[in-house]
């Protein structure tokens, strides 16, 4: 089931993040562990549903985003602290786009919670099964459509395999 969708709102960007961080998210949650429930021969169906019901929300956020921006702008790069990733840890800047870990190749099983947003803008996965540990999985990077655009082996709590 979609959670329900609360527009959000605000006069500046930074305005954005409270409701997208208390609730807002939610909504996001629900499209993910939809398609996750999905086999691959709903996939298609589930897609293209979550985005019937998602994408007003969608665009209503953005537009009101972007008049934020507008009116206020956006912090310069001077005013924005420094992001750093730690060992083992990987930095990836992706406008809209989303990423996953999945078990045996990129069309597998998800083996992670759906990604948050986080204060630093980096994605992490989690993986709560710690059985998992060790084990050799596919990190993939996921268009807005939910299709696998890049992938690359790796192993949970690891190394790259």
């Amino acid at each position: 089931m979609i959670a329900q969708r609360r527009t959000l709102v605000g006069a500046t960007p930074e305005e954005f993040i409270e409701p997208y961080t208390t609730a807002g998210w939610e909504a996001d949650l629900s499209a993910w562990q939809a398609m996750a429930m999905a086999t691959t021969a709903q996939e298609d169906l589930v897609r293209q549903t979550v985005a019937a019901l998602l994408r007003p929300w969608l665009d209503d956020t953005a537009s009101r985003f972007q008049k934020a921006v507008a009116s206020s702008g956006l912090p310069t790069p001077a005013d924005q602290s420094v992001i750093s990733a730690e060992p083992g840890e990987v930095l990836l800047f992706a406008d809209g786009l989303r990423a996953d870990l999945r078990r045996e190749s990129a069309g597998g099983p998800s083996v992670a919670t759906t990604p948050k947003p986080i204060d630093d803008g980096a994605v992490r996965s989690l993986v709560e099964d710690d059985e998992l540990e060790g084990t050799a999985v596919v990190a993939v990077l996921l268009s807005t459509d939910c299709r696998v655009i890049a992938q690359r082996r790796t192993l949970v709590g690891g190394d790259d395999a």
